[in-house]
């Protein structure tokens, strides 16, 4: 019996103390800062990777820099190398993000649309001319502290 109790507090002490530093679906949201990316073709194999830093939000819009470090398939949307401009907006929660990282053309942008998750971020590219969307694909990021 006595036994038994003391493994039912062992038991509950691991419960409570490992529950207390998890982070919370609620505590993930979009803000200012860098965030590391990796988009995914729609196989799942890695076409880039850089980051991405929201450093501009008044009220929902949101404005900042890209930079694509690392190219892993060839691709003539993807410039490595050359930090660009983006723009976008927020979800009143700021728990989605919607990204046009070539906001000066109307014709070869390419979209980004992420949610917050509970440790990364992920959602989804595409790259959309004026015929529509010609390719597409997953995106993952974190960011960085």
């Amino acid at each position: 019996m006595r036994v038994t109790v003391v493994v039912i507090a062992i038991l509950g002490l691991f419960y409570l103390t490992s529950c207390s530093n998890t982070p919370d679906l609620e505590q993930q949201y979009f803000d200012k800062g860098v965030y590391a990316f990796t988009i995914y073709d729609t196989g799942g194999d890695s076409i880039a990777s850089g980051t991405f830093n929201i450093q501009n939000i008044t009220g929902k819009d949101i404005s900042g820099t890209y930079i694509f470090d690392n190219v892993y398939q060839p691709s003539q949307i993807i410039s490595k190398g050359e930090t660009k401009e983006m723009k976008g907006s927020l979800s009143d929660d700021r728990k989605q993000v919607f990204i046009n990282a070539n906001p000066r053309m109307a014709d070869a942008n390419i979209f980004l649309r992420m949610t917050a998750g509970l440790l990364t971020y992920s959602g989804e590219w595409s790259y959309s001319t004026f015929v529509g969307v010609v390719s597409k694909g997953s995106i993952k990021a974190t960011k960085r502290e």
